[in-house]
Parts: C-alpha cells; structure tokens; sequence
C-alpha cells in the first residue's frame, strides 16, 4: 500500500507535483527499495507531471557531489521561469531527441544520507513514453562533450544561486541544515572532475531509477520497463 499524503490546499498542478516528488522513494514504499518511486496519482488533463531520478550524492561525499553539479549542468537546467521549456540544444535533454511538447529540467535534493538527482518534465500524455525513454537515455550516457564547459557552467549556476535563491533555496537550507560543503570548497572540487569521475558517479547514481507521474500517467514507463535502456 502506498501512504498517502495530502498536498496543501490552492496550489497549482506543477507545485502539487513538486510537493508529491520532493520526498525520496522510501517515502512511499519503504519495503520495496528504489521502486517506491514508481508513484503514480492519477490527475484529470493532458498533461503529466515525471520525476525520474536516481540516488543522488550525499552532502558528505565531496567529489561525488561536485561530479554531481557538473553532469547536471550537462542535463540542463532551465531558466528561473521553471520548467517552461528544454534546455539548450547542447545541453544532454537538448540532445535527447525529446518531442518538442516536452518542457524539463535536471534537478537535485542534496540529504545528509543518499539524495536525489535526476530529470523533471512536463508532457503531454500521448508523448510521454517517448519521453521518459529519451531521457533516461540521456542520464545514462557517461561522456561529456566539452567537460570543460559544463564545469564552468555548474559554478556559475553555484554562484548565481548563492545570489539569486528563488529556485534553490531548498538546496541551500538542505546544505546547512545537514553542514554540507561551503561553496568555495565545492568550487574548488568541481574544478578537479575528470571524465573518469563522470562515468563512476553516472554508473553510481542511474543504474538503478525510480520513475513517478502526476497526471495523465497511463503511457508512463515503470523504472522494470527501461531497466535495459543504456
């Protein structure tokens, strides 16, 4: 059985789904490890809400929080007006071949123990097994075409959330709350990622998915169903 949880009242599809996917797997279905994640809450539309995320980097392991920051700047984020569109073509959802009804974004939950990182989309309902596949296709690939550049992009995004908070405001309070790395020190790291780093924390993090949906969820894969997608 899955626990149920009541979102708060007057809020908008895409922040009920963030309410519903900002808490781990376990949350859900504490016996079944990370297929607790395959939530599903089914909402009337066309549109789906999808959380695909592995288990993400801890606070206290530095570098594979650092390789972290750079593979998720590779994914792409998008700009403050949240989620309303792909990242750039360059970026790895650029690249992906996602339908161009497709809007998303790479996200994190940095915890004290194993956190969460991943892909959040919003998709119309008859395109989003399409979708899901495409991108876990994107989170699997561990080469990065210009590494260079995405460090330099996962710092930039750093400093500009150390001055500009609407977006990650969570991430900062989650890493004081649980003395998590000072930016500096996190800088610091992210410019040591290699290749090598990328490919151990990839094969880390998304070997094993949990795939939630609010929506429109019937076309959803379940994690089993894409297990093989590499």
């Amino acid at each position: 059985m899955f626990r149920t949880v009541t979102a708060p009242k007057n809020q908008s599809k895409l922040n009920v789904a963030e309410f519903w996917f900002s808490r781990p797997p376990s949350h859900f279905c504490p016996k079944i490890g990370h297929h607790g994640g395959d939530y599903r809450r089914f909402a009337r539309g066309d549109n789906v809400h999808i959380m695909i995320s592995g288990a993400g980097s801890p606070l206290s392991e530095l570098r594979q929080l650092a390789s972290q920051y750079v593979f998720l700047a590779h994914i792409g984020r998008t700009s403050p007006l949240k989620f309303a569109s792909v990242p750039g073509t360059m970026s790895g959802l650029g690249m992906a071949g996602l339908p161009s009804s497709v809007a998303g974004s790479a996200f994190q939950a940095p915890y004290d123990g194993t956190g969460l990182a991943g892909v959040y989309m919003v998709s119309d309902a008859s395109h989003s097994d399409l979708a899901v596949r495409a991108a876990v296709k994107a989170l699997r690939q561990t080469k990065i075409q210009d590494l260079e550049g995405c460090k330099r992009r996962a710092i930039a995004e750093l400093l500009f959330s150390m001055e500009n908070s609407t977006n990650l405001a969570y991430e900062h309070a989650t890493n004081a709350l649980y003395k998590g790395p000072d930016a500096a020190t996190l800088i610091a790291e992210i410019q040591k990622i290699s290749d090598s780093d990328i490919e151990k924390y990839v094969k880390f993090t998304f070997e094993h998915l949990a795939i939630a949906a609010h929506g429109n969820h019937f076309k959803v894969p379940y994690s089993d169903e894409i297990h093989q997608i590499a």
